[in-house]
């Protein structure tokens, strides 16, 4: 149902992606497979960017665009 995903964005840590190319059925996923998965750390300010207010798109935008565009690459 997933084959169509280029990019997964998701909270979590460093350790997610690991995690979940280690699942079996969610490594199926292809862009879980090649690794074009962003994971968003909740505490951090970039982790807003996934629920953006207007005064913190401008603080987050240039990253959360380079993290995109990192796994954009990779799919």
């Amino acid at each position: 149902m997933f084959d169509d995903v280029d990019i997964i964005v998701t909270y979590g840590d460093d350790t997610l992606l690991d995690t979940l190319q280690g699942d079996p059925l969610i490594n199926q996923i292809p862009a879980v497979a090649a690794g074009a998965v962003v994971a968003l750390d909740g505490t951090t300010p970039l982790g807003t960017a996934a629920n953006p207010t207007p005064l913190a798109i401008p603080y987050v935008l240039d990253d959360y665009v380079g993290l995109l565009a990192e796994a954009a690459a990779k799919g």
